[in-house]
This record gives C-alpha cells, structure tokens and sequence, in this order.
C-alpha cells in the first residue's frame, strides 16, 4: 500500500512474538493459519520460503530446545510443561499445513524425523503406563495427554498429505521413515494403546497416491490387519473409532491397490472377505455401508481379472447367503439399495462366467453354485 516500506505480511512477521504474547494457545493457531494463508498467496517461491522461515522460528526454537533436552534426557518427556509445549507447537505447525498446503514442505522436512523420534518415545511412554497401570490407565489423564503428542503427530502428517497436491512424489519419500515408528508401532503395541489415526493417515497416503503404494501395501496389511480385527471384532461396541477408519483402509487397498488383494494367500483372502463380511452386518450404519462398498468394489475387480472363476467359485455362496442374511433383517434397512446391487452383480456374474465356460467348453459354474 502506498506509503508502506514492506509488504504487511512481512510486517506482522517481524513484530510476530509481540502480536502473538497475550494469545492463547488456540488463537495463536488460528493467527498461524490465517499468516499461512497470506504467504500461500505469494508467488516468488523465494519469499514465499521465506516467509514461512519466519513464521516458524519461534516454535522451531522452542522446537529445538526440547529435542536437546530430550537427548540428553529422555525424562524432560514426561513433565507436563513440556508436553504441552510439545503438543502447542505441533498444532501450530498443523494449522499452518492447513493453510498452506504443498508449500509446508520445507518446514515438515525441517521437523519430520525429530517429530517421528518424539512418537515413538511417548509411544513408549503410553505402553509401558499402560502396562503398568493395567486397563484403566488408558483413562487417566496423564496418558491421555501423551496420546495427544501421538495423534496430533499423525494429524499433521494427513493434514499435510491431503493439501500436498503438487508433490506426486511424496509417498515415496515420507512413506519409508514411518513404516517403523508407527506402523511397526501400532503392530507391537497393547489395544488400548493402538491410535486409530495410523489407520486413517495410511488410508489418505493410498487414496492420495494410489498404485504408487503398491509394494508398501503388504507391509501395512501384516502391521495393522490382523491385531485391529482382533480388537473390533469381539462385539459391535468396543474401539467404535478403529471400526470406520480400519474398513476405510481396507477400502482404500481394494480399490488402488487391488493387485496386492491378489499376491494374499488364500487364508489371508479369506480373512479379507470374512472381516468385509463382518462389517456389512454391523449395526451401525457408516460400518455397514462401507463394507457394502468395499465388497462390491472387489466384486467388481475380481471380475476383471483372470481370477474370476477361482474367486467367484470359493466364494459366492458365502457372500450370497450372507447378503440375503442382512437383506431379510430389520436392522439393516439403510443398506437395502448396496444389498440389491451386490446380488445384482452375483447373479450378472453367473451369467457372463456360464457364458465364458460355455464357449471354452469348460465345466459350468452353475454346477457349482
């Protein structure tokens, strides 16, 4: 503007900690976000980088200081001040990412790996609170304030993932430095301590990078399959957010990354089509629906593969008597519409495979079924 030496967003960046002094917290983060909208709008990436530099150098500091501290001991962790501040600057940064979107970058490159350290020792943290604590420690509020660092840790890696459109190689390159500190993790950890965020975070890289997460599809589906099912299918009601987010996943899997469904063992398919099974009997209809979707998402790709007959020949009963089950029950009356389609696909797919078989002179699959 005219009579200005510099553009304001400079200006509120160089008089940042003085705006900022009497904020609290939560305002301090929707100040962050709002300047992240500012320098998202600049267009000489130079002095957007900059910007943003400055923008986060007070947590950075603050940052850095307690990363040294932490190395040197592991106890300043666990001081309720320092988990705060942990857990402050790790919003900060999110609502910034939020803003921002793929010009965050050079500030989670910056923090990424001291952010991934800092998981996993409160992962520790929680785990061995937990088990020493027994089943209501998970409750107490000092775990739940350790868990905070853990899902806000997450939160600010899908925040960034979803809003980086510009950066088709990022799975690639954030993905691998994860696959330990939190999807090995989530593997070796007890129930209670297991954050439901892992399962959303690798849901959103898959949908957001699609076959590119081929090879690290087994890797993820030997961590979290096996132990969540475990946990959400003892009943309808416990771990009510690992239930929505796990079949998301999953769906996720099935339709990006359908060619590593194929490479399971058939004991590890059939566990797939059991857990889908599972889910669309659910009682709560968000689960219901999204197994209804998922099965008919597979349904469909099986279809298209040269696995057809095998599928359709060990599994379509199982699924036909399992869908009229749910279709003739009262309690799943919101689904009737996936029903349907899901029957209409099974019994199109009887015709078109009698057909196929009919034309090879091969045994038909009518005989079967």
């Amino acid at each position: 503007q005219v009579g200005e030496n510099e553009p304001f967003v400079s200006e509120l960046l160089t008089n940042l900690a003085t705006t900022i002094l009497d904020l609290e917290p939560h305002q301090i983060h929707t100040f962050y976000e709002s300047v992240g909208h500012m320098i998202q709008a600049e267009s000489d990436n130079t002095k957007r980088d900059e910007y943003l530099k400055r923008l986060m150098s007070l947590p950075n500091q603050k940052w850095a200081e307690i990363i040294g501290q932490a190395g040197q001991s592991i106890d300043i962790l666990k001081n309720q001040d320092v988990i705060r501040s942990v857990l402050n600057i790790l919003q900060t940064n999110t609502s910034v990412a939020t803003s921002l979107g793929p010009h965050f970058f050079p500030q989670i490159s910056l923090i990424f790996l001291d952010m991934l350290t800092v998981y996993r020792m409160y992962s520790e943290l929680v785990s061995s609170t937990i088990a020493e604590g027994g089943p209501y420690a998970s409750k107490s509020s000092f775990v739940k304030l350790l868990r905070s660092i853990k899902r806000e840790t997450l939160k600010l890696i899908e925040t960034f993932v979803d809003k980086a459109e510009d950066l088709p190689h990022l799975g690639k390159q954030f993905v691998p430095p994860m696959m330990d500190p939190i999807l090995g993790d989530y593997a070796r950890n007890v129930p209670d301590a297991r954050e439901s965020e892992v399962l959303s975070l690798f849901a959103t890289i898959i949908n957001k990078y699609k076959a590119e997460m081929l090879d690290d599809v087994p890797r993820i589906f030997e961590a979290v399959f096996q132990c969540t099912l475990e946990m959400i299918t003892k009943n309808f009601e416990d771990y009510p957010e690992h239930r929505l987010k796990f079949f998301s996943l999953l769906r996720a899997i099935g339709t990006h990354c359908f060619k590593a469904l194929i490479q399971l063992s058939s004991q590890q398919l059939k566990l797939v089509i059991d857990s889908i099974n599972w889910a669309f009997r659910h009682t709560e209809r968000n689960i219901a629906e999204t197994g209804l979707s998922l099965l008919l998402e597979i349904l469909k790709n099986f279809q298209a593969s040269e696995f057809t007959n095998q599928f359709y020949k060990t599994y379509f009963l199982t699924i036909e008597q399992e869908i009229f089950a749910v279709l003739t029950d009262s309690f799943h009356k919101p689904g009737f519409k996936l029903h349907v389609l899901v029957l209409q696909h099974l019994f199109c797919v009887v015709c078109f495979l009698c057909m196929i078989n009919i034309m090879t002179s091969s045994v038909c699959m009518c005989a079967s079924v």
